[in-house]
């Protein structure tokens, strides 16, 4: 099997950041209505949630609620102290010590 890696990665890197950047190009200059632009602005929202959620609530392929499992008190934790803070690198510290306190006291 006689294959080209370089140009393999850069068709590839091609093929994923194409699909990325041409919106980009294409609605920069675009006018939009603003209600599409409010909108939009709650996709991060969304996008985290969907990234965050199913970490937290989801263990080992089954839905734990807090009482199961340590992780959703852990992040409304960090959550609290997030929006008390006004602040994410702190709130992200204090989630890492605590769970590291957790794992190195045996809880978890």
């Amino acid at each position: 099997m006689d294959m080209n890696y370089p140009l393999l990665i850069l068709l590839m890197t091609l093929g994923s950041a194409i699909p990325r950047i041409a919106p980009l190009c294409l609605a920069s200059n675009a006018a939009m209505d603003p209600k599409v632009k409010a909108w939009l602005n709650h996709v991060p929202v969304a996008v985290f949630a969907g990234v965050v959620f199913p970490g937290v609530l989801v263990q080992n392929g089954d839905f734990q609620l807090p009482w199961n499992h340590p992780f959703p008190i852990l992040a409304v934790v960090v959550a609290v102290a997030a929006f008390r803070l006004r602040s994410v690198p702190l709130p992200v510290v204090i989630g890492v010590g605590l769970l590291a306190a957790l794992r190195y006291f045996h809880f978890l």
